[in-house]
Protein backbone atom coordinates (compact mmCIF):
# COMPACT_ATOMS: atom_id res chain seq x y z
CA UNK A 1 0.00 0.00 0.00
CA UNK A 2 1.32 3.34 -0.83
CA UNK A 3 0.02 6.59 -0.53
CA UNK A 4 0.60 7.79 -4.25
CA UNK A 5 -2.69 8.42 -6.21
CA UNK A 6 -4.20 6.44 -8.66
CA UNK A 7 -2.73 6.49 -12.44
CA UNK A 8 -5.99 8.44 -13.89
CA UNK A 9 -6.22 11.16 -11.27
CA UNK A 10 -5.05 14.22 -12.73
CA UNK A 11 -2.75 16.74 -10.56
CA UNK A 12 -4.72 19.71 -9.62
CA UNK A 13 -1.93 21.94 -9.44
CA UNK A 14 0.98 22.86 -11.90
CA UNK A 15 4.60 23.26 -9.98
CA UNK A 16 6.72 26.00 -10.66
CA UNK A 17 9.90 24.73 -12.50
CA UNK A 18 13.40 24.21 -9.89
CA UNK A 19 14.99 26.62 -12.49
CA UNK A 20 12.87 29.60 -11.52
CA UNK A 21 13.87 30.53 -7.67
CA UNK A 22 17.27 29.63 -9.06
CA UNK A 23 17.12 32.32 -11.44
CA UNK A 24 15.67 34.71 -8.49
CA UNK A 25 18.76 33.57 -6.59
CA UNK A 26 21.41 34.59 -9.24
CA UNK A 27 19.34 38.03 -10.00
CA UNK A 28 19.16 38.78 -6.58
CA UNK A 29 22.99 38.28 -6.64
CA UNK A 30 24.15 39.49 -9.67
CA UNK A 31 22.17 42.42 -10.04
CA UNK A 32 23.66 44.47 -6.95
CA UNK A 33 27.04 43.49 -7.40
CA UNK A 34 26.91 44.29 -11.58
CA UNK A 35 25.44 47.77 -10.43
CA UNK A 36 28.47 48.37 -7.90
CA UNK A 37 31.58 47.28 -10.14
CA UNK A 38 29.84 49.16 -13.28
CA UNK A 39 29.44 52.19 -11.25
CA UNK A 40 32.58 52.54 -9.12
CA UNK A 41 35.30 53.46 -11.58
CA UNK A 42 33.14 54.77 -14.35
CA UNK A 43 34.97 58.05 -14.18
CA UNK A 44 38.45 56.88 -14.74
CA UNK A 45 40.49 56.36 -17.95
CA UNK A 46 42.70 53.41 -16.48
CA UNK A 47 42.49 50.03 -18.15
CA UNK A 48 41.69 48.38 -15.24
CA UNK A 49 38.77 50.41 -14.75
CA UNK A 50 37.44 50.24 -18.12
CA UNK A 51 37.62 46.39 -17.87
CA UNK A 52 36.09 46.34 -14.64
CA UNK A 53 33.20 48.88 -15.75
CA UNK A 54 32.38 46.44 -18.72
CA UNK A 55 32.43 42.89 -16.64
CA UNK A 56 29.83 44.97 -14.41
CA UNK A 57 27.83 45.98 -16.80
CA UNK A 58 27.95 42.05 -18.32
CA UNK A 59 27.42 40.98 -14.82
CA UNK A 60 24.19 43.52 -14.16
CA UNK A 61 22.73 42.29 -17.41
CA UNK A 62 23.19 38.70 -16.65
CA UNK A 63 20.86 39.41 -13.14
CA UNK A 64 18.63 41.63 -15.08
CA UNK A 65 18.13 38.83 -18.04
CA UNK A 66 17.34 36.32 -15.18
CA UNK A 67 15.21 38.02 -13.66
CA UNK A 68 13.46 38.39 -16.32
CA UNK A 69 13.10 34.53 -17.17
CA UNK A 70 12.53 33.81 -13.54
CA UNK A 71 9.30 36.25 -13.51
CA UNK A 72 8.79 34.85 -17.42
CA UNK A 73 8.22 31.05 -15.93
CA UNK A 74 6.34 32.33 -12.82
CA UNK A 75 3.64 34.02 -15.39
CA UNK A 76 3.54 31.06 -17.87
CA UNK A 77 2.83 28.96 -14.85
CA UNK A 78 0.16 31.18 -13.92
CA UNK A 79 -1.32 30.96 -17.41
CA UNK A 80 -1.41 27.41 -17.12
CA UNK A 81 -3.10 26.95 -13.43
CA UNK A 82 -5.86 29.35 -14.63
CA UNK A 83 -6.35 27.37 -18.14
CA UNK A 84 -6.09 23.76 -16.09
CA UNK A 85 -8.87 25.54 -13.33
CA UNK A 86 -10.88 26.34 -16.04
CA UNK A 87 -10.71 22.44 -17.94
CA UNK A 88 -11.41 21.25 -14.83
CA UNK A 89 -14.09 23.41 -13.63
CA UNK A 90 -15.72 22.83 -17.38
CA UNK A 91 -14.99 19.07 -17.14
CA UNK A 92 -17.37 18.93 -13.65
CA UNK A 93 -19.80 20.68 -15.26
CA UNK A 94 -20.03 18.65 -18.40
CA UNK A 95 -19.56 15.45 -15.65
CA UNK A 96 -23.23 14.46 -13.95
CA UNK A 97 -22.36 12.91 -10.94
Amino acid sequence: MTNSPAPHVRPNRITLPALAPTLFVVAALFLPIGAFLGTINADRDADWAIFQTQLGTVIFWFGAMSLFIGLLLVGIRSIAQQHLDFALRAQRLQRPE
